[in-house]
């Protein structure tokens, strides 16, 4: 029996040739899951040792990694529920999709890009002071 599953991982791994081998693993997806990327890796690394992120002494604001993530999946999830049906088949189909940010710097913006870089879209940052002119 041993040997049938092997060969049928054999098979399904010829007929995927040269493709991506993550199609042969279950999505990395959920509601407390964040991409499975260096970039977030280090971020939860950080989170786990409780460090101090933000400090913004002018705003009154003292985050910590593990803030910042648990507000960005927060967020990721509102701007989840905004998205059209074929937006977000794009995003699960690995299509590009790009999401505009119009935020001064700070926390809130740094959680809006970490929520938008959650949901597997790119981010297109902008300024407030692009929308006046």
């Amino acid at each position: 029996m041993a040997a049938a599953n092997l060969h049928d991982s054999i098979s399904t791994i010829e007929c995927i040739g040269n493709a991506d081998r993550t199609a042969l693993l279950p999505r990395h997806e959920g509601l407390n899951v964040l991409p499975n990327t260096p970039f977030f890796a280090k971020l939860l690394r950080h989170a786990r040792r409780n460090r101090l992120a933000i400090y913004d002494a002018d705003m009154g604001i003292r985050k910590t990694y593990g803030d910042i993530l648990s507000d960005a999946l927060t967020l990721r999830q509102v701007i989840k529920s905004q998205l059209s049906p074929a937006t977000l088949a794009a995003l699960k189909a690995g299509s590009e999709i790009y999401i505009g940010v119009l935020s001064a710097g700070g926390y809130e913006f740094t959680v809006a890009m970490l929520a938008v870089l959650a949901l597997g879209a790119a981010t297109v940052p902008m300024s407030k002071s692009i929308m006046s002119a």
